[in-house]
């Protein structure tokens, strides 16, 4: 048996460390192309649950972060919890439709492609999302909305408002390839005289994307939403992964892609093979984070 220290928080964000039994150590994995893994016997009286996040690490350094995917009671009334790593949520989550990035190759970093900020975009380029900011806060495909004034384009999204997952995330809007951030207004009123605004009351999320993208028009942008669209809340859905701030700035994205829901963490893993990198997943105490360097 192994012992380390755990921090898990459950999904209710109540946080516990105390030590924890394992059959061997976590399954740290340097292929990218596999998910980290890690088996934890504890008590039943220790008050975790599915889908709690742990961390567990030996001193100062972290051996795993992932959350707890299923657990079984034994007769003896001991918890035995099966964990994955964080990455293996990027499974989950998905790519709008028509998704496209034929930009002149070679022009820019590849490191962009994968950006979590919303207000993160290549110099000089066209403001690109990148593949963590969607993972970790696109509205997820088929939430149901309604045109609350056609006239102005605003779109509601009832039961989006403070209360919910989306809180007081900042609001961005994707069109094909762009993304662009919008401005909270104070009154619903400032959606009738702005575009590229959004209001929120505690209920419901109202929102009045930009008219031109790129220079083409947007006038039927809800009618797409969300095939060939969406909207971000930033890390309002958080994954707890995100870019290593060292990945190799000297690798240059190459070639043309468009993307038709495709699942991040497999455009991800494409991409960087694609581009003869190697990737891997380093845990930390608040993230994970993704690193490639050229081969």
């Amino acid at each position: 048996m192994v012992r380390l220290e755990a921090q898990i928080t459950n999904p209710r964000g109540t946080r516990f460390v105390f030590d924890v039994e394992l059959n061997s150590y976590p399954s740290l994995q340097k292929d990218a192309t596999k998910v980290s893994e890690a088996t934890l016997n504890i008590t039943s009286d220790d008050p975790v649950l599915q889908m709690s996040e742990v961390v567990l690490y030996d001193g100062g350094e972290v051996l795993f972060h992932g959350y707890v995917e299923k657990y079984s009671v034994s007769s003896e009334g001991n918890k035995r919890l099966s964990c994955k790593g964080v990455e293996n949520l990027l499974q989950y989550r998905f790519n709008p439709m028509a998704l496209n990035a034929c930009w002149d190759t070679g022009s820019f970093a590849l490191k962009y492609m994968f950006y979590d900020d919303i207000s993160e975009t290549p110099g000089g380029l066209a403001p690109y999302v990148g593949q963590l900011a969607i993972a970790n806060g696109l509205f997820p495909p088929g939430l149901p909305y309604t045109i609350y004034d056609a006239t102005n384009n605003i779109v509601q999204f009832a039961g989006m408002g403070r209360k919910s997952h989306a809180g007081n995330a900042p609001i961005a809007q994707i069109t094909r390839n762009a993304i662009q951030t919008l401005t909270e207004g104070t009154e619903l009123d400032d959606l009738i005289s702005s575009t590229e605004y959004y209001y929120r009351n505690d209920d419901n999320l109202f929102v009045r994307p930009t008219t031109t993208v790129l220079g083409s028009p947007a006038s039927a942008w809800f009618y797409q939403f969300p095939w060939k669209s969406g909207i971000i809340a930033h890390n309002a859905f958080d994954t707890k992964v995100r870019l290593h701030p060292d990945c190799d700035d000297t690798v240059k994205y190459v070639g043309g892609m468009m993307l038709n829901e495709h699942d991040v963490r497999s455009v991800m893993l494409d991409l960087v093979s694609a581009h003869e990198c190697v990737a891997r997943w380093i845990p930390d105490f608040e993230y994970s984070y993704f690193y490639f360097e050229a081969a």
